[in-house]
């Protein structure tokens, strides 16, 4: 993460993708590991396709896609 925001990466069998929510120091419920699905405008970022303060659904502990 970084000072400006929360900083995650997620994968899936897909590929990988980076979510960013502004202005955001941590988010409960969200840790390395967390399974869930965000939903918002995917845009062109240097290294990877990036979101910017996306919608997301915490899916069960345990519980993978």
């Amino acid at each position: 993460g970084s000072t400006h925001g929360l900083e995650a990466e997620l994968f899936d069998s897909t590929g990988r993708i980076r979510v960013v929510w502004m202005g955001r120091g941590r988010i409960g419920g969200i840790s390395p590991g967390r399974s869930l699905t965000v939903e918002g405008r995917l845009v062109a970022g240097r290294l990877l396709p990036t979101m910017f303060n996306p919608r997301y659904s915490l899916w069960p502990r345990g519980e993978n896609a």
